[in-house]
């Protein structure tokens, strides 16, 4: 998938591809969407990448396009990992059938280690708007696949799909409730916070304070908010000229 938060940078001629050590926030998706940079301060109720290993049954995580939730989902699933926990990513984008889609869950090797293993595992499924382009049936079939998950082992699965606020099946979600016998928790990936955008200047060897004072002041806060025009602006920035006074002459350099 081309969904991420790796962000560009230059160094005279040269361009290398950086990934920042950003903690991802995800708020309810119950909340007022936010405009702009996100504010962590008394965002007590916001849930970090570690917190994406927690208990909860299922999460369905959204985002805009842009946004990184691919990123952030395969920075949470290495930092599993790294705990010793059991866990496994399927880029859904990545397949063109229902067939091989299923079977890239089903018959890798951590689901067929983890039924009747005993321990919990945490399968995230990335993408879901990217399989329904493909695979119009895609969560029936899955709904099918959990069915046949002996009752022991589906207690200790711990789901997290992922997929594009404005494709999201709410059908589905009330489907997986019953599946698995309690209501998913629905999380939508906050924009980047001013810190965020403070690292990515000073990692890129631009003049933070300097580049995010002219974010202000050109009213540009819900760009450098989003990586994907955050790697604009830097782009733009390592450039050595001013930024764009606009989202067209952004996009237009």
């Amino acid at each position: 998938m081309q969904d991420n938060a790796s962000v560009v940078s230059r160094t005279g001629s040269q361009r290398r591809r950086k990934r920042y050590p950003w903690d991802r926030r995800w708020i309810e998706n119950s909340q007022r969407p936010v405009d702009g940079f996100f504010e962590r301060a008394g965002a007590e109720t916001s849930a970090g990448t570690d917190d994406l290993a927690g208990e909860d049954a299922c999460l369905i995580l959204l985002g805009e396009p842009g946004l990184g939730k691919s990123y952030a989902i395969e920075d949470a699933v290495r930092r599993a990992r790294r705990d010793d926990l059991d866990a496994h990513r399927v880029d859904l984008g990545a397949y063109d059938d229902g067939a091989s889609l299923i079977a890239a869950i089903v018959d890798s090797s951590a689901w067929r280690a983890w039924l009747g293993s005993g321990r919990p595992f945490l399968l995230y499924l990335d993408g879901l708007d990217e399989a329904l382009l493909h695979v119009k049936g895609f969560h029936r079939r899955f709904l099918q696949t959990l069915e046949d998950v002996p009752a022991a082992a589906l207690a200790g699965l711990r789901l997290r799909i992922s997929c594009r606020s404005a494709e999201w099946l709410p059908g589905f979600e009330h489907d997986l409730a019953e599946a698995l016998g309690t209501e998913p928790r629905v999380l939508r990936l906050a924009p980047l916070s001013v810190a965020d955008a403070h690292v990515a200047a000073e990692m890129d060897g631009l003049d933070a304070d300097g580049f995010l004072r002219e974010v202000a002041e050109r009213h540009l806060e819900q760009l450098a908010a989003s990586p994907l025009t955050l790697r604009m602006l830097l782009t733009a920035a390592a450039d050595g000229g001013a930024l764009p006074s606009t989202t067209r002459a952004l996009f237009d350099d």
